[in-house]
């Protein structure tokens, strides 16, 4: 049985968009979709201890 390393590196999430068609719409959840990847991985290095508090309040701005 093989044993998976103690962390794995973060997968982006996308998931696919199923509202009206418009481009501002698939925009804003492109954005959405990246900036909700970006905070999992800071709070992913914060809960970790790979990151200190203010760091990864600062990496949200």
């Amino acid at each position: 049985m093989s044993r998976l390393p103690a962390t794995l590196p973060p997968l982006p999430l996308i998931i696919p968009y199923y509202g009206t068609a418009m481009a501002a719409n698939i925009v804003f959840n492109s954005n959405l979709q990246e900036f909700g990847n970006k905070v999992e991985l800071i709070c992913s290095l914060e809960t970790e201890g790979k990151l200190g508090s203010k760091e990864a309040y600062n990496s949200y701005n």
